[in-house]
């Protein structure tokens, strides 16, 4: 990835910033402190082991959120201030244009960094949680939980930047005010210094991830209470098309049995494709069982009538 120089830095400053060429400065150095600080950051998980996959993580992020940092510098070139430019004849509409492009690039930008450092902790660090199965006996209170821990941490953001923005705050109250509240050393440093450089506190798209979060984790949890709710009701053995259809709750398995010859070359690629798969020990065909599965059987099915 060719690294972002310092003529194209400042060319983003140059009609936004009576002093463009310090500004450019400014943002290279923030650049490298930041890949510094994302090393060490991620350098707290490194083993023997893993020490190759790291070292492409860490190129993988820093090839791409230096890929990021210079479509922003690119459409922030497109910008320009009155203040700079002067009032007369200034392009309102062109330049308002022009700073929604650049801001909505500075989202993707930092949006795409949170989710690859979300990526990397959940790769290298032990500690990370791991993935919650609709499989789990306790997959409900297990979603609920972890629901639970997330809406702590909306709070928790929130009061952060409350102690970040309080007027007169300084670096070391707002410090005591963080560990009060139980973040670590990291995102003390990441409240502290923002990447795009503007007031301390934690960035608005990381309280709206972490809110999407919250509903997409309700969301499942609606989705296995209906779940479970259906089971209740539904007979857990019934044909369809002559072929058994057994709805196996222990096992989480919606399950196909074609009695006598083997279903058709056709059919088989069609359950492939639907997402089942053989089983040599239980003589079936057989997927998770939640209502998609029950789509894609009916779908196959009636292929097995034609």
């Amino acid at each position: 990835m060719t690294e972002i120089t310092l003529a194209t830095a400042i060319e983003a400053y140059r009609g936004i910033s009576f002093a463009p060429e310090r500004r450019g400065e400014q943002f290279l150095t923030e650049l490298a402190e930041h890949f510094d600080y994302i090393a060490q950051w991620a350098g707290r998980w490194r083993t023997d082991d893993n020490t190759a996959a790291m070292d492409d993580a860490l190129a993988y992020y820093r090839d791409g959120y230096t890929s990021k940092a210079r479509t922003y510098l690119n459409a922030q070139s497109r910008c320009i201030s009155w203040f700079v430019t002067g009032p007369s004849g200034f392009p309102v509409e062109r330049a308002q244009k022009a700073n929604e492009s650049a801001n909505k690039r500075l989202d993707e930008w930092l949006e795409w960094s949170h989710k690859q450092r979300d990526r990397i902790a959940r790769q290298f660090n032990p500690a990370a949680s791991t993935i919650i199965s609709a499989d789990d006996e306790d997959a409900i209170a297990q979603l609920q939980a972890k629901r639970d821990r997330l809406a702590q941490r909306q709070e928790r953001y929130k009061a952060a930047n409350k102690i970040c923005r309080r007027t007169g705050a300084t670096e070391e109250s707002i410090t005591c005010g963080l560990l009060d509240l139980g973040f670590a050393d990291e995102d003390i440093r990441g409240a502290l210094h923002p990447l795009w450089g503007g007031k301390p506190g934690f960035e608005p798209f990381v309280l709206a991830n972490n809110n999407a979060n919250i509903r997409r984790i309700e969301e499942r949890i609606k989705a296995l209470e209906r779940e479970a709710a259906r089971r209740e009701t539904t007979p857990s053995e019934y044909k369809i098309n002559g072929v058994q259809v057994v709805e196996d709750g222990d096992d989480n398995r919606l399950k196909l049995f074609f009695s006598g010859k083997p279903p058709a070359p056709a059919v088989i690629a069609s359950l492939k494709a639907h997402g089942f798969h053989w089983s040599p020990r239980q003589m079936c065909w057989m997927r998770q069982l939640n209502n998609n599965a029950r789509y894609a059987m009916r779908e196959v099915l009636q292929e097995c009538a034609q």
